[in-house]
């Protein structure tokens, strides 16, 4: 015969306005401290020289810098550069830890461009000079059949009022042929070409050789 299955009785309900105690909570178990790190294995190779430790106090050597001598820098013939340029450039490749070699092909290449320069500016000059030069043969008045007597005229008045040397110096500069100079020139020639010195009435008047310098002699 099976045993009788026995029921359990249902909870009583709570009594109205009955407060029950919550319910006790077990805490959580503390999570577990990382594991220690395993100590690095030592090499235990063995070595020709053992176990070998670098002193504490080890630097790193001192490495004296060398003395470059620049006194033997030298500029090519017919450099344009001069010599406070050198003087200048030497300390500049000193600052920059240049060698000798290194020194002496930079102020080449710098003498050759100072160099290009005052040939570049030489040739603009020329080629001015030259088109001024055409530019009078070709004037109307000054030009052509009248060129010498322009000459002549132009030089009176520069043996006249000019100081001495002002005449080689305008050559020189290649002003000789401006043609707004020449005309200056042309236009004093011919504005001074009629002057006569008049002595006053009872003056004795020294001999007069013309130009500034009989105009303010004294003697």
């Amino acid at each position: 015969m099976a045993d009788p299955v026995v029921t359990a009785p249902p909870p009583a309900a709570a009594a109205a306005g009955e407060v029950k105690p919550a319910p006790v909570v077990a805490p959580a178990p503390a999570a577990a401290a990382p594991a220690a790190a395993a100590p690095p294995v030592a090499d235990t190779k063995p070595t020709l020289m053992g176990d070998v430790k670098p002193p504490a106090d080890a630097a790193a050597p001192k490495v004296e810098a060398v003395k470059v001598d620049y006194s033997k820098l030298k500029l090519p013939d017919g450099s344009k550069l001069q010599a406070a340029d050198v003087d200048a450039f030497r300390s500049s490749a000193e600052k920059r830890g240049l060698s000798a070699e290194a020194a002496q092909a930079e102020l080449a290449e710098r003498s050759g461009l100072v160099q290009g320069y005052h040939d570049s500016l030489l040739g603009q000059h020329k080629a001015s000079v030259d088109a001024n030069r055409k530019a009078i043969e070709a004037h109307p008045k000054f030009g052509g059949a009248n060129l010498k007597a322009t000459n002549e005229a132009v030089t009176q008045v520069m043996e006249r009022f000019a100081p001495k040397g002002l005449m080689e110096r305008i050559q020189a500069a290649g002003y000789h042929w401006d043609p707004g100079f020449l005309e200056m020139l042309h236009n004093i020639h011919d504005a001074t070409k009629d002057d006569k010195f008049v002595a006053g009435k009872g003056v004795v008047q020294p001999p007069q050789t013309g130009g500034l310098e009989s105009m303010y002699k004294t003697k």
